[in-house]
C-alpha cells in the first residue's frame, strides 16, 4: 500500500488509542470529565452480528479459514469457536516475528471495541497477594499501588458494568458490588460438594462476571459485555467524544524542548495517508504488545525522547501460565446446557503459596470452570456430564521476556514487533501443579479427564479437526489474549517505564492504562483490573487539568 503523504492535522484536547477494555473506559471518563476526545481505532467498525454457534455452516467457514492459513494463530483461542471468526484478525496480513522454538500466539481484534468483541466476560479483584507479588513471592516488582488505592476504582466499575457473584469474605479475592448471582449446575454442585469435603482450603464459589446473555441497553445493538455497547455509548453521548476508525498509530510526536508529547501520528488504513492529531494529554491503550509498538517505534524515531532513557521499556511481558481440560464427570441427573458468560460457572480462587511459600514454584493459580453448560454435548454415560476447566497462573516477569523492533514492515510500511517471551522453569513448575491439583480435583468429585483438550466437545468429524495443532494442555504464551508487561509501572524511572499514575517518566501527559503497564501478571482474568487502572489514570489526569475527573464514571450504560 502506497505510505501516501501527510494529510493535515487534527486537533483535541484528549487522544485516546484503542478503544477496547481500557479505550472505552478512558473515554467516558475523559468526556464526563469536560474533555474533547479523539478515540482513534485501527480497524473498521463492525457490524453487531453475532455469527457465532458450532452449527454446520458456521463450523464450515472456521474450518476454510484455518486451512488457508488465514486465521490459524487466532483459533487458538477458545472463543474462536464460538464467535464470529471475522472478529479476529487475519494472520497473513499482520505479521510479526518470534525466535525459533519460542512460539507466541498473538490473539487480535482489529476493530472498533477491540477484544471486548471476544470477551466471555469473567470480571476478577486482584488483591495484595497479587499486587505486592514482589515482596511476597519474589515475582519481579511490587505494583505502587495496593488493593487499597484500586478498591474504589474497583467498585466504580463493578457498579456501572453490573456485575454477578457471592460475597465470599475471601483475602485473595476480594468481594465487589455485586447485583446478584447466578445458580450452579448439578455438576457444579457436585464438584464443589466434593472439592470442598476433601480440602477445606479450597472453595468452589459461582463465577464472577457480566451476564452475557442480557439484552443490549436500551438503544444499542451491542451487548455490555463490549465497550461499544456500554463505554464508548455513553461517551459519544456527552457529544466531547469522536471516534476515527482506520487509524493505525505509529508513533507519539515529542515535542524536542519539554519531552511531554503534542499528539500521535497514524495511518490511514484504507489509503496510507500520514495524519496528525494533536493534543494536550495522549492515553495509549490499543492492548499490551500495540501500545508497546507505539512506544518503541516513538523511541526508534526520536533518539533523544525520554523513552530512550527507560531501560525497562519493552521488558518484562508476560501472560498467564494456563492449561486446560476438557473432562466428565459421573453420577450427576441430567440437566439442558445452561448459559456460559463471564457471569456463569464456577471459580475455585487461588489456595497455595498465600500467607506463606509452601510450594516449591513462587505465586499461585486460580480455576475457572463450567459443568453442564452451553458447547458441550452430553456425557458418555446417561448420569455423566460434560465440563470445561481453565486454570491461569502468575508468569515469572523476566527481562528476557521482551518485544523489540523486528526487521520487517507490515504493508503501512510501519516496522513489526518480535516477540520473545517463553517459560521458565518456575513457569513449568506452576503449570505441572495446575495440572496435578486439576486432576485430583475431577478424581475426588468422580470425574475423568477426556483424551483431547478443545475448547467444545464437537462431535463426530468435527472433533478431529479440531484436535489439529490445539495444544490446550500445555498452550505457549499469548494463547489466551491476557499478556501483560513490557511498560510496567514503578517508583523509579530506572526500572519501571510509567509512574505509580500511570504516566510515562520524562513524558507526563502520555499515559499507559492498558495490560502493558502491569509489573505483575496474577492469575485474575486482566479486564476488571485494566478498567480499574485505567478509571483511576484518567480521573487524576482529568483533575490535574482542572476537570472533575474523581467524579466521571458513575452510572450505568444507557443512563
Amino acid at each position: 500500500m502506497n505510505a501516501g503523504t501527510s494529510a493535515g492535522r487534527v486537533h483535541a484536547e484528549a487522544v485516546v488509542v484503542g478503544s477496547g477494555a481500557a479505550g472505552g473506559w478512558a473515554a467516558k471518563v475523559l468526556s464526563e470529565s469536560g474533555l474533547d476526545v479523539l478515540v482513534l481505532e485501527a480497524g473498521p467498525e463492525a457490524a453487531p452480528d453475532p455469527g457465532g454457534g458450532i452449527g454446520f455452516f458456521p463450523m464450515v467457514g472456521r474450518l476454510l479459514h484455518y486451512a488457508a492459513g488465514k486465521r490459524r494463530m487466532q483459533s487458538f483461542h477458545p472463543a474462536y469457536w464460538g464467535l464470529n471468526p471475522n472478529h479476529f484478525i487475519d494472520d497473513r496480513t499482520e505479521p510479526f516475528t518470534t525466535p525459533p522454538g519460542r512460539p507466541f500466539n498473538w490473539i487480535r481484534s482489529r476493530q472498533l471495541g477491540g477484544r471486548t468483541l471476544l470477551w466471555g466476560g469473567v470480571m476478577l479483584r486482584m488483591s495484595d497477594h497479587e499486587l505486592q507479588a514482589g515482596s511476597r513471592q519474589g515475582l519481579g516488582l511490587d505494583w505502587p499501588v495496593t488493593y487499597a488505592d484500586l478498591a474504589p476504582w474497583y467498585d466504580r466499575v463493578e457498579q456501572y458494568q453490573g456485575v454477578f457473584g457471592t460475597a465470599e469474605s475471601l483475602p485473595q479475592l476480594p468481594d465487589g458490588p455485586y447485583i446478584g448471582s447466578r445458580p450452579l449446575t448439578a455438576g457444579e454442585e457436585k464438584l464443589r460438594e466434593c472439592v470442598e469435603a476433601a480440602w477445606p482450603g479450597r472453595r468452589v464459589i459461582p463465577s464472577r462476571g457480566i451476564d452475557g446473555t442480557l439484552p443490549p441497553s436500551p438503544g444499542q445493538a451491542w451487548s455490555r459485555l463490549t465497550s461499544v455497547g456500554s463505554t464508548l455509548a455513553d461517551a459519544l453521548r456527552t457529544g466531547r467524544t469522536r471516534i476515527q476508525t482506520n487509524a493505525i498509530v505509529s508513533h507519539l510526536l515529542p515535542d524536542g524542548q519539554s519531552g511531554r508529547a503534542e499528539g500521535v501520528a497514524y495511518v490511514d488504513r484504507a489509503n496510507g495517508e500520514r495524519h496528525e492529531v494533536h493534543a494536550g494529554l495522549v492515553v495509549l491503550c490499543a492492548s499490551t504488545i500495540s501500545t508497546l509498538q507505539v512506544l518503541l517505534r516513538t523511541a526508534a524515531r526520536f533518539p533523544r525522547t525520554p523513552l530512550n532513557d527507560l531501560p525497562a521499556l519493552g521488558r518484562y511481558l508476560m501472560d498467564h501460565v494456563s492449561t486446560s481440560a476438557i473432562f466428565s464427570i459421573g453420577g450427576v441427573p441430567f440437566q439442558p446446557p445452561q448459559p456460559r458468560t463471564g457471569a456463569h460457572g464456577f471459580l475455585i480462587p487461588r489456595f497455595v503459596n498465600l500467607d506463606s511459600r509452601q510450594a516449591a514454584f513462587r505465586g499461585g493459580f486460580g480455576v475457572w470452570g463450567a459443568v453442564q453448560r452451553e458447547g458441550f454435548s452430553s456425557g458418555p454415560r446417561s448420569d455423566s456430564a460434560i465440563g470445561l476447566l481453565v486454570a491461569h497462573g502468575d508468569m515469572e516477569p523476566r527481562t528476557e521476556n521482551r518485544v523489540t523492533l523486528g526487521e520487517g514492515v507490515d504493508r503501512w510500511g510501519l516496522r513489526i514487533p518480535h516477540i520473545d517471551c517463553s517459560h521458565s522453569g518456575n513457569d513449568r513448575l506452576l503449570r505441572a501443579a495446575m495440572q496435578e491439583s486439576v486432576a485430583e480435583m475431577l478424581a475426588a468429585s468422580g470425574g475423568w479427564i477426556r483424551d483431547h483438550f478443545a475448547p467444545y466437545d464437537f462431535p463426530g468429524p468435527w472433533r478431529i479437526a479440531v484436535r489439529l495443532e490445539r495444544g490446550w494442555k500445555n498452550p505457549p504464551p499469548g494463547s489466551y489474549a491476557h499478556e501483560v508487561g513490557g511498560a510496567r509501572m514503578g517508583t523509579d524511572p530506572g526500572s519501571s517505564v510509567v509512574d505509580p499514575r500511570n504516566r510515562v517518566w520524562g513524558m507526563p501527559n502520555v499515559l499507559v492504562t492498558d495490560g502493558a503497564c502491569w509489573p505483575s501478571s496474577g492469575w485474575q482474568n486482566p479486564t476488571l483490573t485494566i478498567m480499574a487502572v485505567t478509571h483511576r489514570a484518567c480521573s487524576l489526569a482529568a483533575e490535574s487539568l482542572g476537570r472533575a475527573g474523581g467524579r466521571a464514571g458513575s452510572g450505568r450504560p444507557g443512563s
